[in-house]
């Protein structure tokens, strides 16, 4: 903690801004994020409706013409797309919930 105030004060001195308008801004970029967040959730659980859809139609159809490589693949990156979001479901929830915890984190983060 003793790192982030004279972190703060010269990112604001360089920004030509205070302290606490820059905190605020933070805080503001947290709703921002979390927002971003929930969108790309959205936009991947309609890219796993549709892969389920086409996936059921494909093998309703039958496997001809090689369209399992292509369906596990898609499969495999949207697995990959799920668990990258479980993993990220704390800090959307700490960006609307806390967002000063928030802005904290993505601080202490530049530090390291």
């Amino acid at each position: 903690m003793e790192k982030l105030i004279p972190l703060l004060e010269k990112l604001s001195q360089k920004l030509g801004t205070t302290v606490d308008h820059l905190w605020e801004v933070l805080k503001y970029q947290a709703l921002i994020s979390g927002i971003m967040d929930l969108v790309q959730y959205a936009i991947l659980v309609v890219a796993c409706i549709y892969w389920w859809k086409f996936f059921k139609s494909i093998r309703i159809l039958g496997w001809e013409d090689g369209w399992y490589w292509v369906l596990g693949v898609i499969g495999v990156v949207l697995l990959i797309l799920v668990v990258v979001a479980f993993l990220c479901i704390q800090t959307t929830a700490s960006a609307f919930l806390n967002s000063e915890y928030w802005a904290l984190r993505t601080i202490l983060q530049y530090l390291k």
